[in-house]
């Protein structure tokens, strides 16, 4: 599980960001709300949520 990332922001593309931490970028889904507190180079703390599906997985992040 993936609970908490802190890491520089790299791209913030209408759905995701990418955010690299220690070398990995992991791709983040995030609200509105967490992508206009973001700023590309920014370091920035999210709390993630790993959704797992038999379709796919994916990451999602917020910043409380």
């Amino acid at each position: 599980m993936i609970a908490y990332l802190r890491g520089k922001v790299l791209t913030i593309t209408a759905e995701t960001a990418i955010l690299e931490v220690n070398g990995v970028g992991y791709e983040l889904y995030c609200s509105g709300t967490a992508f206009r507190k973001m700023s590309i180079g920014e370091i920035v703390e999210v709390y993630t949520y790993l959704q797992v599906k038999e379709d796919g997985v994916a990451l999602f992040g917020f910043l409380t």
